[in-house]
């Protein structure tokens, strides 16, 4: 930046540059004199004349062979205030010291002393306050503050454009893009790159901190007192390239669906898909692949967007339809909420792409299915999907963290059941003879090699790539990750270690006579476009075999299970004994404090691992945006009357929890006991349900449902989803849905699927309701066996009380009373005479439970 600074300083003739005398720039430091801008004009070019000696004595015959150009330009400016009179005015009202100073050590950033002079106290209120230590947002308003300039203008690039067109560095008549300059006309576009240009060089040395190398050195400071002493951690070089980032550009330049879009022309598309997904297809990514979140502002799980130059568009499941509205800026973003009201992104491009479109896409990040999906589609339309390698985002996105470099670590064979070796037996006998299998399903291949991690928060999974043939087993990841006792325990099963990265290159030196068996639904479309492109032509595209296996839990995975709902439901009475402690006392928690207490709690138990995710805590009109997610900023207390719905899960090394209790302070309504009693009815319709062994997730769907139905009622989310063994709190291949649209509402169930059942019902902007349990299907002794088939039932695993206190006892037929009845007092049962409640001081915790259960 300074090369191009001084190239062009020196094009305009304004004065003569170069690296001897460009004074403050390179960081003089030894004296600092406050000099008299009309004695010397040109020092506006130098924030206000903090310079050295040395430097003014150059400047001196600077001015004198340029005096016709300076008085040129004193002449223009008459009667109207410059930008560069501003910084003049501002420079002349501070001296810089160079003292190092002291603060705070965690603090991102080091800010000089400041200390105002008397010559110009206009500033001098908006300055004395200014800390030693300053964040990257704090840096960017005190650039404004001394700037003074109308907040419009900083942030819009024609304002910011305004600001310079007709200033002193490229006014001359031999530059040849000035706009003074009619021998050379400039297209709209070469415009618009030869200002920004202007703008970013000039912002840089006029308004924010610097950034030069000296050597294999570099240093961090303000432009005229650059000093080794002013060196930043990486943290704080991050925070640093921030503020200089947002001061350059302003807040609206810095927006990163502006950067996307310069982008398309770049690559001459239309508009850019943004999944959701990792390249590993992960329902819930990590920090580091959140691109969709980081384009839209929209933090839910589920959705995808797209930009396009005039327009951006998100689409997203009815889970998040008051969170996305509230999240996302509707007068950029246009959101649609499918199933209802909207439709989903592919029956909007059937009806809205025009023909010719292209649209790009990373092919790392979308399944086989949905690229095949969308690139039909466009096609239908004469409209192209173009696979773009470099993924847009990355490239816009500074500030993206990186991944975990979090250990991986061996689950003991006492908590899953059942070792590796005779896990990769059972994959080898399901793939058949000459036959590979590729997968990058994290979760697969956690459960595959009984190893756990921590790369994405709230699943134990580590970021990797396996490949098995019939002679060994491939596993691509980063190696530092691995211990010696994780590759001891690979080594034992002749397991090939190989680095993360290389898995591309292996790709197309498989065997070309083998038959490749992946899964089209959670395998990114670059794996099979690199394939068939190294000339595999016998791909088998299937249901996942992992995947197949993996759902069907072992007796020691079910049992695991249920130790640690017990564990997880002591926690969770604790936690509700705790709110009405806290009101008891006259105090209102907020539904922040509430999560905090809860996950202190679980902490508390043997095997905690952490949460299975982040935990809803939606107070009222909260409680109605069903995947809510409280922020100390705006959070809701929970108050001494109202609803009160709470959704969370842990993870423990024997098992995975989710549960949903909703609970209710003070008198609840009629509407209110009449809405969560059909609800209740339709949780205790799947608890008690009877099924054969052809019976799938969307057939039982209907008897969560019909309860509410009969109000004229409904919830638009699933009923139920499948749950990992100390893995990740959703999974397949099995679930409940009304949706016949997905494989995994086809999967019959069998002895062994675990899954949730969650029906519930929300009012926006009043409440919501929701009652979950996870359950396991397990045999069903039956009189007869038409046409041979098996019969099943289901197990509660959860161990946490139904308040009774909403249920309007009259709906309830005698079953579901029966029901509801013994699955209380059988958590009574367990949950009393659990050692963690052993103790006076869990007494209230105890009494809680008592009259939580007591017989309705």
């Amino acid at each position: 930046i300074l090369s191009k600074t001084l190239k062009r300083a020196n094009k305009t003739k304004a004065y003569e540059v170069t690296k001897e005398n460009v004074g403050s720039q390179m960081g003089f430091t030894d004296t600092t004199t406050d000099i008299d801008t009309k004695t010397h004009p040109a020092l506006r070019h130098t924030m206000g004349g903090v310079v050295t000696n040395k430097h003014l004595e150059t400047i001196t015959k600077i001015e004198a062979k340029h005096q016709h150009i300076i008085e040129e330009k004193e002449e223009e400016e008459k009667g109207d205030r410059s930008f560069g009179d501003l910084i003049n005015d501002i420079g002349r009202s501070i001296e810089m010291k160079t003292e190092k100073t002291t603060g705070d050590p965690n603090s991102p950033y080091a800010f000089h002393q400041h200390t105002l002079s008397q010559k110009n106290m206009m500033y001098a209120d908006k300055l004395k306050n200014i800390p030693n230590m300053l964040t990257a947002d704090q840096l960017v308003n005190y650039y404004r503050t001394i700037r003074t300039l109308p907040k419009e203008q900083v942030e819009s690039l024609e304002g910011r454009m305004a600001l310079f067109k007709d200033t002193y560095h490229f006014r001359f008549d031999n530059d040849p893009y000035s706009l003074s300059n009619d021998k050379k006309k400039l297209t709209k576009e070469e415009k618009e790159d030869y200002y920004r240009d202007l703008v970013d060089d000039l912002t840089f040395y006029y308004t924010i901190p610097s950034v030069i190398q000296k050597g294999e050195k570099t240093y961090y400071g303000f432009w005229h007192e650059i000093e080794e002493r002013d060196t930043l951690t990486d943290d704080q070089q991050k925070v640093y390239k921030q503020a200089q980032k947002k001061v350059l550009y302003g807040e609206k330049m810095l927006k990163p669906i502006e950067k996307l879009r310069t982008l398309l022309r770049k690559h001459a598309i239309n508009g850019y898909i943004v999944p959701t997904e990792d390249e590993h297809q992960s329902e819930y990514v990590s920090e580091h692949d959140n691109r969709r979140s980081f384009i839209t502002g929209f933090t839910g799980s589920a959705g995808i967007a797209m930009v396009k130059q005039q327009k951006a568009y998100l689409w997203t499941d009815a889970r998040y339809a008051i969170q996305s509205k509230n999240q996302v800026d509707q007068n950029v973003w246009d959101v649609h909420v499918y199933p209802h009201p909207d439709k989903p992104m592919s029956a909007w491009m059937k009806e809205n792409v025009e023909r010719d479109t292209k649209l790009g896409i990373d092919p790392k990040l979308v399944s086989i299915d949905m690229y095949r999906r969308l690139e039909g589609i466009l096609e239908e339309k004469e409209a192209q999907l173009v696979p773009i390698t470099e993924n847009l985002v990355d490239e816009i996105w500074e500030t993206q963290p990186k991944r975990s470099d979090s250990k991986i670590f061996v689950l003991d064979q006492k908590y899953c059941g059942e070792g590796y070796p005779s896990k990769i037996k059972r994959i080898r006998e399901a793939l058949g003879t000459n036959n590979v299998l590729i997968t990058g399903a994290l979760d697969e291949i956690a459960w595959m090699l009984n190893l756990r991690g921590a790369d994405i928060a709230c699943n134990p999974v580590f970021f990797s790539y396996v490949i098995v043939t019939e002679k060994d087993v491939r596993l691509y990841v980063n190696t530092n990750k691995l211990d010696e006792e994780v590759k001891r325990h690979l080594a034992g099963g002749q397991i090939v270690v190989k680095e993360y990265d290389e898995f591309w290159k292996d790709l197309t030196t498989l065997d070309k006579q083998s038959k490749i068996q992946l899964c089209p639904a959670n395998t990114n479309y670059q794996i099979i476009h690199t394939l068939t492109t190294s000339g595999h032509d016998t791909i088998d595209e299937g249901q996942s075999i992992i995947e197949a296996l993996k759902g069907i839990k072992n007796e020691t995975e079910i049992e695991g299970f249920r130790r640690c709902h017990i564990r997880d439901g002591v926690a969770l009475s604790k936690f509700f004994s705790w709110i009405e402690g806290e009101h008891a006392k006259g105090n209102e928690p907020t539904e922040v404090e509430a999560a905090e207490q809860l996950l202190a709690f679980r902490k508390e138990n043997p095997l905690f691992k952490g949460v299975s995710f982040d935990t809803i805590a939606g107070f009222g009109p909260n409680g109605a945006i069903i995947h809510y997610h409280a922020q100390k900023e705006t959070c809701a207390k929970i108050e001494k009357k109202g609803m009160f719905l709470c959704d969370s899960g842990a993870q423990y090394l024997d098992g995975t929890t989710d549960t949903t209790r909703t609970q209710y302070y003070g008198t609840p309504s009629s509407y209110e006991k009449e809405c969560y009693t059909r609800v209740l009815q339709g949780f205790i319709a799947i608890a008690t349900s009877t099924i054969s062994g052809t019976t799938t997730g969307f057939q039982l769907d209907l008897l969560a449902r019909q309860p509410l139905y009969s109000m004229g009622l409904d919830f638009m989310h699933g009923t139920g989803h499948g749950v990992g063994h100390f893995l990740n709190v959703h999974e397949g291949p099995h679930g409940i849905s009304f949706r016949n649209t997905s494989y995994r509402t086809k999967v019959p169930f069998c002895t062994g699927r675990v899954v949730s059942n969650e029906p519930g019902y929300y009012e926006e902007g009043k409440f919501g309701i929701r009652i979950e349990n996870v359950i396991v299907c397990q045999p069903l002794e039956t009189k007869y066996s038409f046409g041979g088939n098996s019969y099943y039932r289901f197990e509660d695993l959860t161990c946490v009380p139904i308040s009774t206190k909403l249920v309007e006892k009259s709906l309830l037929s005698p079953k579901e009373l029966a029901y509801l009845n013994a699955y209380n007092k059988w958590v009574a049962d367990n949950l009393l005479a659990s050692d963690l409640l052993k103790g006076d001081q869990h007494e209230a915790t105890r009494q809680w439970i008592k009259r939580e259960t007591a017989e309705l």
